[in-house]
């Protein structure tokens, strides 16, 4: 689980040591025209308030026609945020998962996340990189 749960602190929702700015998946291809008031690059910060999963880690992540994008292909993003700001992203990795969710404003959000088995869990902090 340590391997997911870093995983999704180093790729989850939004930090810049964790870069997320790879090629767009093809759903992101797809929608790329659709622009979104949350599009562009975003920094987080993605904190363990229970488990045995690093404490913190910054992450970079870019959205691209609402999706989240990842930088790193060793591990799946799947991710969006709705026209409301609402996130939900699951990474999964080795046979692992977690999922985030939580909320972006225009230039900041946050968030909560956990491992599939529940074996850790925290929050995240994103802010847009200007």
């Amino acid at each position: 689980m340590r391997n997911i749960s870093y995983l999704l602190i180093s790729a989850a929702l939004a930090v810049p040591e964790m870069t997320m700015l790879a090629l767009p998946s093809q759903g992101a291809q797809r929608i790329a025209h659709k622009t979104n008031v949350y599009d562009g690059d975003w920094s987080v910060l993605i904190q363990t308030t229970r488990g045995n999963c690093p404490a913190a880690v910054r992450a970079g992540v870019r959205i691209a026609g609402g999706h989240l994008v990842p930088e790193d292909q060793s591990y799946q993003l799947n991710g969006e945020v709705n026209a409301g700001g609402a996130v939900r992203v699951t990474v999964s990795a080795g046979g692992q998962s977690a999922g985030g969710s939580g909320r972006l404003t225009r230039n900041t959000g946050s968030g909560l996340w956990r491992t599939q088995s529940g074996e850790c869990s925290g929050q995240w902090a994103a802010a847009r990189r200007v």
